[in-house]
């Protein structure tokens, strides 16, 4: 598989992801109605995210069985742009706040709103 052809394929599995998410998401519900909402949402936010990550870390094995992968973490991380470099910090700070907290295993999911650490 050619470079281009990865980077085309990574396209469209998160092209795909873009438009599940701008759909299905927003549109979902529980089947009992609006009444469970939370729940519902969050379980269709992880069945998503969850398929999105798993689907792109499979073709990153595959790439690297094959000989392909040229994965440098410190080349990453030098030529990321200051957005990127940010959003990553916030994510750090997130999961360091949540693992150091005193309601720990409760900062993961984030109780009654889900809006913890996983979801971030």
């Amino acid at each position: 598989m050619k470079k281009n052809d990865t980077f085309k394929l990574f396209k469209y599995i998160t092209d795909i992801f873009v438009y599940l998410m701008v759909t299905i998401f927003v549109l979902f519900f529980s089947p009992s109605g609006y009444e469970n909402i939370l729940q519902a949402k969050y379980y269709i936010f992880c069945v998503l995210c969850g398929g999105y990550v798993l689907i792109s870390l499979l073709l990153l094995l595959e790439l690297a069985l094959i000989g392909q992968l040229k994965f440098h973490p410190v080349h990453l991380i030098k030529n990321m742009g200051i957005p990127q470099k940010a959003a990553l910090l916030y994510l750090l700070f997130t999961w360091v706040s949540a693992i150091v907290s005193p309601h720990f295993p409760k900062t993961l999911i984030g109780v009654s709103r889900y809006e913890g650490a996983v979801t971030t």
